[in-house]
């Protein structure tokens, strides 16, 4: 009987990756298969999983790349690490910036700082911010030291998909115009997210609303504690707003999902 490694070697644990970077296939392997049959292909990739579901731990690339090739192997899907990643990164998976996510209030800060702050989870690849608009950016992802795997690419991928989600917004399109794994200095990914609406229908009638509300001051027999009808021709008119900005924004993701189609 095979006794199971209680301990990582020291090549696995190099300081190059924390495993925060790997929860999400830790987690779809659990949502998939199982807490103990989790453990146990963890187990088979000679690393203790106590070990690797320890955020502030360490593994090496070298392990990270064995890790994605088992995930493939055990699926015989050639895209699960991407979508393991899209469906399953969240704050938890970006350590410390995690704890201010929910006040960044847009996909757009989220890619900023995931560039400035990589080498916290990071050691052995150089992030940066080609381009930014509202809705796009560009960022590159160079190994100075190291081979692009291929699966670490898709997973890469995936996780950067997966940040608009974190605003309740659908997940960003990836195209990726160039891959280090093909002889590319530098993998280069696109992103496109979809923004929340900015709910300009919603004050514009809302403050339409108080206008109408006040108007009605003028009018004979009105009295002062009628002022509450003011508040509620303003509420009226903000959430009258505020549905048709939610019917724009549907609109705007159905037409952008037909495109890809």
């Amino acid at each position: 009987m095979t006794m199971a490694r209680t301990l990582p070697s020291r090549e696995d644990t190099a300081l190059e990756f924390r495993c925060a970077c790997l929860r999400p296939y830790v987690q779809f392997l659990e949502n998939t298969y199982g807490a103990d049959k989790a453990r146990e292909i963890i187990a088979g990739t000679n690393m203790p999983p106590d070990y690797l579901t320890n955020p502030d731990n360490w593994v090496s690339y070298g392990y990270v790349c064995r890790l994605l090739k088992t995930l493939v192997n055990v699926t015989h899907d050639k895209m699960a690490p991407f979508e393991a990643a899209r469906l399953y990164s969240t704050r938890a998976s970006f350590k410390t910036l995690g704890l201010f996510l929910l006040h960044l209030g847009s996909p757009r800060t989220m890619y900023k700082l995931i560039v400035q702050f990589n080498h916290l989870w990071n050691k052995i690849s150089e992030w940066r911010l080609v381009s930014m608009n509202r809705s796009k950016c560009v960022i590159s992802v160079r190994y100075p030291r190291h081979k692009q795997d291929r699966n670490n690419c898709l997973a890469l991928q995936g996780s950067l998909a997966a940040v608009p989600h974190q605003f309740g917004l659908p997940h960003a399109r990836i195209n990726h115009s160039k891959c280090a794994c093909d002889g590319a200095d530098a993998c280069v990914y696109e992103i496109r997210w979809t923004n929340a609406p900015d709910r300009l229908w919603g004050w514009r009638l809302g403050l339409a609303g108080v206008a109408t509300g006040l108007l009605a001051g003028f009018l004979p027999g009105w009295a002062p504690h009628l002022s509450l009808v003011v508040a509620a021709f303003g509420l009226a008119g903000y959430f009258a707003g505020r549905i048709i900005d939610y019917q724009a924004r549907l609109k705007t993701m159905y037409s952008r999902i037909e495109e890809q189609a």
